[in-house]
């Protein structure tokens, strides 16, 4: 008799069990279908990169040398025709060397560098007047005491040598031979103006942007 009731009160609880069970997984069948399909999603996000540029790096040419004791510049066709101290041309050494101006971010881009520097006459003056476009002769022909002039070119040459080299951010400096010459002034006026007076000659060198 007891037997009999504990099996059926096992009946029972397995029932109860399964019942549960089945109601479970029927909540979770109704919960998946009344869902339906899960989708994905998405998000944009902008991602700033920042792409740098080559600043300029300022440079500075420095220059150096001396001029020293040149003589009295006569114009260069008198030929032997010189007078104690006169010279037909004057010369001078330049020396020129590159790299980055002081503060410069950053300097050592500039070291290696490989550029060229130009010399140029930037202007020639004497006290306030500008002699750089000044024009003379470069030939004068006597005859019978007269004297003539024939070839037209600017009363002062400036000759470089050489006029354009490569020059080495952070390494040697370059030289640069400077050579004056003067030709036979225009008119009277024109020697009246520069002789016995001290000219400036102003020399422009410049290293090319890389």
């Amino acid at each position: 008799m007891n037997e009999e009731i504990k099996t059926k009160s096992r009946k029972k609880l397995i029932m109860i069990g399964a019942l549960a069970l089945f109601m479970i997984l029927s909540i979770s069948l109704t919960w998946a279908y009344w869902a339906g399909t899960i989708n994905g999603t998405n998000t944009d996000r902008d991602l700033n990169v920042d792409i740098g540029s080559g600043g300029n790096i300022n440079t500075q040419l420095t220059l150096t040398g001396d001029q020293g004791p040149q003589g009295l510049l006569v114009p260069y066709g008198l030929g032997a025709n010189l007078q104690l101290g006169q010279v037909r041309s004057v010369s001078f050494t330049i020396n020129a060397s590159w790299a980055a101006a002081p503060g410069a971010d950053p300097s050592n881009l500039v070291q290696g560098i490989a550029s060229t520097v130009t010399a140029n006459v930037a202007e020639i003056r004497v006290g306030a007047t500008d002699l750089t476009d000044a024009m003379g002769w470069r030939n004068r022909v006597v005859e019978n005491g007269v004297a003539t002039f024939t070839e037209a070119a600017p009363l002062f040459e400036v000759e470089f040598a050489p006029p354009t080299q490569e020059i080495i951010g952070g390494g040697a400096a370059v030289p640069v031979e400077v050579t004056i010459t003067m030709n036979f002034p225009y008119d009277r006026a024109m020697y009246v103006l520069v002789s016995d007076y001290s000219l400036v000659f102003t020399i422009n060198l410049s290293v090319a942007s890389v």
